[in-house]
């Protein structure tokens, strides 16, 4: 097939060059990148994120994902019993029960960001806002780093490396400017550096009221290196804000859009745990996963040989009308929704309850204030495999 879907065009609107990949096929040869085989119905992205035996997760060199890594092994890139040993240290916190303690002090965080003066002022004013900036990233990395047990005074650091490390991750190099990419890589140094300091002291102390004192108890035997720890920490805050940050802002998005649904979300907020879910499904904010071949395999009606790269279209498979009715709809209400937005299988994401939760709180409260707010200014960044933003600006609307 001769099409390549990572132009900057397609950041912004992938939908045509999506639809040609699958009216070719729910598995086909893209001979403009590299080979690779594109996997666009939903059923054959399940197969795949279900069947780490034949498709590897460890297409990508850690520093792929992201310099900062420096070859160390993370949950993002490995397959089990590798993954198994990285997951298992951190599946305990995040558990359902465990995620609905976190709740109340979620909804605090958000009524603090929400009633800031800056922000209030700003909205009251009729001048635009940096909701981006102010509010959806600030909401997730300040619950992961309270997790994790970062002190207050050291919590603009996690937002400047954050921030800076989200905008390339998995990024397209030639999509990124070069001062992103090396910023992203100076933060990523900066925070492993920083945690495994915390490790240490955590160490010391015997401190456990804490996931990092919680992941040193846990690893007294050894198994994770120190850099292993701090790596996986790393790995959850940019995961973890990543994907509530994205999501959250993308919601508000479509729904300044969609008004009707933003309607029946104000009349309703009960509906907005399923209008989560729709964002997710509708515009996802992890497009494509990437695995390997290991062997031979038939896939699709097609046989992939072993080394070849496989892009899980997850963006596709979310709208395939073989699996979702009206699927270019968005829809708050949809139900059910069993979207690959947070993967399948040995890899599905490990902070999804958490994410829902976040999202699903901001945007009532959001709405409980600011009901017919407008954007004024949204720009996708330059990732394809992830949807993130590099502004979200908003007014309070009449």
């Amino acid at each position: 097939m001769d099409i390549n879907i990572v132009t900057p065009e397609s950041v912004i609107d992938p939908w045509p060059l999506l639809e040609e990949v699958r009216a070719a096929g729910p598995v086909v040869r893209s001979e403009p990148m590299g080979g690779a085989w594109l996997v666009s119905s939903y059923e054959h992205c399940r197969e795949v994120l279900m069947d780490y035996k034949h498709f590897s997760n460890t297409v990508f060199a850690s520093t792929d994902f992201g310099p900062w890594f420096e070859g160390t092994d993370t949950m993002v890139h490995t397959d089990p019993p590798d993954h198994t040993r990285l997951r298992s240290m951190v599946q305990k916190v995040f558990t359902y029960r465990s995620v609905q303690r976190l709740e109340p002090r979620i909804h605090q965080i958000i009524e603090e960001l929400l009633s800031a003066p800056e922000f209030v002022d700003g909205m009251e004013s009729g001048e635009p806002v940096d909701v981006l900036g102010q509010f959806t990233s600030a909401l997730p990395t300040t619950v992961i780093a309270e997790l994790l047990g970062i002190p207050s005074s050291d919590r603009k650091l996690f937002y400047r490396w954050a921030e800076s490390m989200m905008r390339c991750i998995l990024a397209d190099p030639r999509l990124v400017p070069q001062e992103h990419i090396d910023a992203a890589v100076v933060s990523g140094r900066e925070m492993l550096e920083y945690l495994q300091a915390e490790i240490a002291q955590r160490r010391r102390s015997g401190a456990t009221e804490d996931l990092i004192g919680r992941l040193v108890e846990e690893n007294a035997g050894g198994s994770l290196s120190d850099k292993e720890l701090a790596a996986t920490c790393v790995t959850l805050l940019v995961a973890g804000s990543d994907t509530t940050t994205s999501t959250t802002t993308t919601m508000l998005s479509h729904l300044a859009r969609h008004t009707d649904q933003r309607d029946r979300l104000i009349a309703d907020p009960g509906l907005t745990g399923s209008g989560v879910d729709e964002t997710l499904r509708y515009d996802p904010t992890a497009r494509v996963n990437f695995r390997k071949v290991l062997g031979e395999v038939e896939l699709g009606g097609q046989r992939l040989s072993d080394g070849d790269i496989v892009w899980i279209l997850v963006i596709a498979a979310n709208r395939d009308p073989a699996r979702f009715e009206r699927p270019d709809q968005y829809d708050v209400g949809r139900s059910p929704n069993q979207h690959l937005t947070f993967g399948q299988g040995p890899h599905l994401c490990l902070g999804s309850q958490l994410a829902r939760m976040e999202v699903r709180n901001a945007v009532n409260a959001f709405l409980a204030r600011w009901p017919r707010y407008e954007v004024v200014d949204r720009q996708p960044s330059a990732a394809y495999a992830a949807l993130t933003w590099e502004t979200f600006s908003v007014a309070a609307g009449k």
